[in-house]
């Protein structure tokens, strides 16, 4: 696969010669470089044109075939760069500090001295990760969010809006307060596993995101309506209603599933859930292919987690299946995937009742 790295300060120019940026150095993301490297992908850096080539020398020299390094002179070449790869990359890993305010209109040359004091116009830098996946919709993207003096709930809060915003698989936060060296994986369904300097695992547990592999919705016309399951697939939303409440800044987010069989198929939550929506957001499966990872659906698409819930539903017999980001105590765990890939869905079951590390729980029932 290749992977565009973003690593080091992005800054915005004063004049020709001043710079305005973040204090970073990205060896972190040039060491997780060296890391996909050596593992057999290949690699697009991208760095700013002041980083020491130090930091990179020994990449070009150990992997001239695998590494393509590009060097941008501030912000907007950033920009450029990063568009224009977007659609040429298979994942790309926004690691950069990039500066949040840029100068309007830098002065050509040097800065003037006209006076004691100058007012200087700053501009809003546009997000380039939340056109990543505008421009490649397959492209797997990892972000990075940096907090400095933040409680753990506004940290965890601030990444997962990074993925809302950008459509992210995944970001890397930390707080510059409490240690560079502990670092949070936040993914889409707001799962958060701590790494404290423990970059080996960190760097294993962001290549899987970039390898998985995803299952795709085909959509396809609905032949015979629910009847009573629907009824039933409703009334067990009402009794769980309170259980789809994620511990979220975002309480018009609902994270969970239910899943009933019935005549015409499994039905099934959809997706981006709210409450005002919840009994008429559901779609119907009618069937999977676990080896293809393709889910034929009526209606709309379903929940991420549809495939694995049907097939614990199918394995046990169940009549209805649920899953919320719960833990279930003296109950079987089984490890973390994100939910719609191969990892997750065609994974063993050890039973009919399991959490899922991180995660939450699924339950079949009959």
């Amino acid at each position: 696969m290749k992977v565009l790295i973003t690593a080091g300060q992005v800054y915005g120019r004063l004049d020709a010669n001043k710079l305005v940026g973040n204090r970073t150095r990205g060896i972190w993301a040039v060491r997780f470089a060296e890391y996909l490297l050596k593992e057999g992908h290949e690699v697009v850096l991208v760095v700013s044109d002041i980083m020491d080539r130090e930091f990179t020398y020994q990449l070009e020299m150990s992997y001239p075939a695998k590494i393509d390094i590009l060097r941008h002179d501030g912000f907007w070449k950033y920009k450029e760069i990063c568009e224009e790869m977007a659609p040429k990359v298979d994942a790309a890993v926004m690691a950069s500090a990039v500066v949040n305010w840029i100068p309007e209109t830098p002065f050509p040359g040097k800065m003037p001295i006209t006076s004691k004091k100058m007012s200087i116009n700053f501009i809003l830098a546009p997000k380039v990760i939340n056109k990543m996946k505008k421009i490649n919709p397959k492209l797997a993207l990892i972000g990075c969010k940096m907090l400095i003096g933040s409680e753990y709930p506004e940290l965890i809060n601030a990444a997962h809006r990074v993925i809302m915003a950008s459509k992210a698989n995944l970001v890397l936060a930390n707080d510059m307060k409490n240690g560079l060296k502990t670092k949070y994986l936040v993914y889409q369904d707001k799962s958060v596993f701590v790494y404290e300097n423990d970059f080996q695992a960190l760097y294993e547990a962001m290549k899987q995101t970039i390898e998985d592999k995803h299952y795709s919705t085909n959509i396809v016309d609905l032949k015979d309506e629910p009847d009573e399951d629907l009824e039933f697939f409703k009334g067990l939303i009402q009794t769980h209603k309170n259980d789809f409440i994620h511990p979220s800044e975002n309480n018009d987010i609902i994270f969970g599933a239910v899943a009933v069989k019935s005549k015409s198929g499994w039905i099934i939550t959809g997706r981006g859930k709210s409450f005002e929506t919840i009994f008429e957001d559901y779609g119907i499966v009618k069937n999977i292919d676990y080896e293809k990872g393709v889910v034929d659906v009526s209606r709309k698409k379903v929940s991420l987690n549809a495939p694995l819930m049907i097939k614990v539903g199918e394995q046990f017999g169940a009549k209805y299946v649920v899953h919320f980001h719960t833990k279930l105590p003296y109950t079987p765990i089984a490890p973390y995937a994100p939910p719609g890939t191969f990892r997750d869905n065609n994974r063993d079951i050890p039973g009919p009742v399991f959490n899922i590390e991180g995660h939450g729980y699924i339950k079949a029932l009959k």
